[in-house]
């Protein structure tokens, strides 16, 4: 069966509440599970289009291990690595704010990348 039609939930199911666990505990949980299940799609995604690429001749097999990207290409990661992350990062940074909003009766104001 082809990789595009194992249809995964985009949002995880919620976890059953662990006594004692935090807000963060559960938020870090959530994300760690989309995150791998997102993971495992694109790569399988990606070994397709390697596979197809070789296989047509568009490039040779080591072509992926022995490219160097140019400065821009580098630059251009390291902006979207950035973000990424940030995205992902997101709902405990959310929360981490209102823990600290709590404890010192001062709230934040948002950054964004």
């Amino acid at each position: 069966m082809p990789v595009t039609q194992h249809r995964l939930p985009r949002t995880p199911k919620k976890l059953d509440q662990i006594p004692g666990q935090r807000g963060q505990d559960e938020q870090a949980i959530a994300m760690i599970l989309a995150l791998t299940a997102e993971l495992s799609i694109v790569r399988a995604r990606l070994d397709t289009c390697e596979r197809l690429l070789v296989e047509a001749g568009v490039f040779k097999p080591d072509a992926i291990e022995t490219f160097t990207p140019d400065a821009a290409a580098l630059a251009e990661r390291e902006q979207l690595r950035t973000r990424s992350i940030a995205k992902i990062l997101r709902p405990l940074h959310e929360l981490a704010q209102q823990d600290l909003a709590t404890v010192t009766g001062v709230a934040h104001k948002e950054q964004t990348v």
